[in-house]
């Protein structure tokens, strides 16, 4: 398997479509093709599940295919359906390995090429029967790709990097939303979420690689670690937007939503870890024993620096990891600091993380917090940091927030008021008409 969207191993429902897609995988395209059977293929799944073109699976389906011939799927397991995903992993590995080809004149890639041409030519043919332009439209969106990398001289912002493979996703997934024959509503929602998960992958691709990159004097649009930053920022706002749609589209059970919440929260430690004190970096480096026991005294990756620590390093002044019995929610509440490391560490106690884990379980629907407990950033007042139409960022106590409306547009630097948190960002609304340079 390779991929980004791959989803949380508690999730049932992931598990058991992941071994009806790999079975119909072999048999559609080969043994051989497993090896790049892709976790965007098993979301494109959950997708019709969520949009009920196709029946879930019944709790008795397999969780393991274990790579038998036979087909184990459930009665109602849609074939069609799971073809379409097949032929797009390969279509991903085929890109991949041409991108390698050109790159870096890989031997590896170029001998896997030659083994997987022939199903990589049948998913081509799947593709053109669906849309006869679909050689013409895929190859002019790697031409703009590598035109963007060509132009590499002049200043070229994430957004615009990789606005070329969020409209290859986008209309993968438009494909894939009319063999649903669903609604214009589904359709163009299930289209935004495939760009919006496309330009997710690419800028957390730069993200990481950024340090090989410029190892081996490879093309990498990041010129710093600030633009690393930026990039992984750019990542979690996409995938925000993501989930928004799933949830919003399919309801706050929707599988596609778990699945967009597991790699959010894994690309958010990852951002948490480029953030973590020199000193918290070192116990990591040291094995997962010495980890564990960091872990065990309240250290955590976030900008707070450890619970236990003389202050904390993001501003808190101690607050939050100084308040009585360790519970950081006893902290200073208007410090948006103190809040961030409440979210990455879950409270100063190792208990306090396992009960949030329990509450994040994949089997609850992602729901606002209730009414009976309130997120403390309720009722703070932020400024949009460019227009939320209806999903973008705020600025709130200095940080850059992921964060959307009830569906009205509101434009830049306009001052907004939070009034609940779900499991990708805030929620706001319109304080008033006034600005911050009023």
């Amino acid at each position: 398997m390779f991929g980004f969207m791959r989803g949380n191993r508690s999730d049932t429902t992931y598990r058991q479509v992941y071994a009806a897609c790999c079975q119909a995988q072999r048999r559609h395209f080969g043994l051989t093709s497993l090896f790049f059977h892709s976790y965007e293929a098993i979301f494109l799944y959950l997708l019709a599940i969520d949009a009920q073109a196709c029946d879930s699976p019944p709790d008795t389906a397999v969780t393991c295919c274990r790579l038998r011939n036979r087909l184990d799927s459930w009665p109602g397991f849609d074939v069609e359906r799971a073809r379409f995903g097949n032929a797009f992993a390969l279509i991903l590995a085929a890109t991949k390995l041409d991108d390698d080809v050109r790159d870096d004149r890989s031997l590896v890639a170029r001998l896997l090429r030659w083994r997987l041409r022939r199903p990589i030519a049948e998913s081509r043919d799947y593709f053109s029967h669906l849309d006869p332009q679909f050689e013409h439209v895929v190859a002019d969106f790697i031409a703009q790709h590598l035109r963007l990398e060509r132009t590499a001289d002049e200043p070229l912002s994430i957004e615009d990097y990789c606005a070329p493979t969020a409209n290859a996703f986008g209309y993968f997934f438009q494909l894939f939303a009319e063999q649903l024959a669903a609604d214009s509503t589904v359709r163009d929602a299930v289209q935004q979420i495939g760009s919006s998960i496309g330009a997710a992958i690419l800028s957390f691709d730069c993200a990481v690689d950024y340090a090989r990159d410029r190892q081996r004097g490879s093309f990498n649009p990041l010129a710093n670690t600030r633009d690393v930053q930026r990039a992984l920022d750019y990542s979690l706002h996409c995938l925000a937007e993501a989930g928004w749609r799933c949830t919003q589209t399919f309801g706050p059970a929707a599988a596609t939503g778990r699945v967009v919440r597991a790699v959010f929260d894994r690309v958010a430690h990852r951002q948490a870890a480029l953030l973590a004190p020199p000193s918290i970096k070192k116990r990591k480096r040291r094995g997962l024993l010495t980890t564990y026991r960091a872990y065990r005294r309240g250290f955590c990756v976030c900008d707070c620096g450890g619970c236990d620590g003389p202050g904390c390093d993001g501003g808190c002044d101690g607050g939050c990891c100084d308040a009585p019995g360790g519970d950081a929610l006893g902290g200073d509440a208007s410090n948006i600091d103190c809040l961030i490391c409440v979210d990455c560490c879950g409270g100063c106690n190792p208990g306090d993380l396992r009960d949030s884990k329990r509450k994040n379980s994949p089997t609850m629907p992602l729901e606002s917090n209730s009414p009976s407990s309130p997120s403390p950033m309720v009722g703070m007042t932020a400024f949009t940091f460019g227009p939320l139409n209806p999903s973008g960022y705020i600025s709130l106590g200095g940080k850059t927030v992921p964060a959307r409306s009830r569906g009205e547009w509101i434009g830049d630097d306009t001052e907004v008021q939070v009034i609940a948190e779900d499991s990708f960002g805030l929620i706001v609304k319109r304080l008033e008409s006034r600005t911050s340079g009023g």
